[in-house]
């Protein structure tokens, strides 16, 4: 090979490399640690947050007066009725002592979709 083909080749992957880089980062696909921890845990915590809702929800479909609890339900605003849904403690999850406020969120939106 000749210099100017082994220039050619160096200039070629610096190019490259510097190509792959912009398109990685002006694409969104280049995360900081701290970044991909932190997008992790919201994952995380919204997969919870959906399976404890449909525990609850469960647990309000299998109430054998349900219908008393939907017409006291639709006699509420929104953040009332998610009150009312940790106060009965639906949205309390076995081995856990209170109710978790994003649970209770969802679950009363899923309650809501069935009035």
């Amino acid at each position: 090979m000749n210099d100017s083909t082994l220039r050619g080749l160096f200039y070629g992957a610096v190019i490259g490399a510097i190509a792959a880089t912009w398109f990685t980062i002006g694409n969104g696909s280049w995360v900081t640690p701290s970044t991909l921890e932190q997008m992790i845990t919201d994952a995380t915590n919204q997969a919870l947050t959906d399976a404890y809702a449909d525990i609850c929800y469960a647990a309000y479909q299998a109430l054998p007066d349900r219908a008393q609890h939907d017409e006291q339900l639709q006699k509420f605003p929104v953040y009332q009725q998610r009150e009312y849904i940790s106060y009965r403690g639906w949205s309390v999850m076995p081995g856990s002592t209170r109710p978790f406020r994003d649970t209770s969120d969802e679950c009363q939106e899923r309650i809501a979709e069935h009035f």
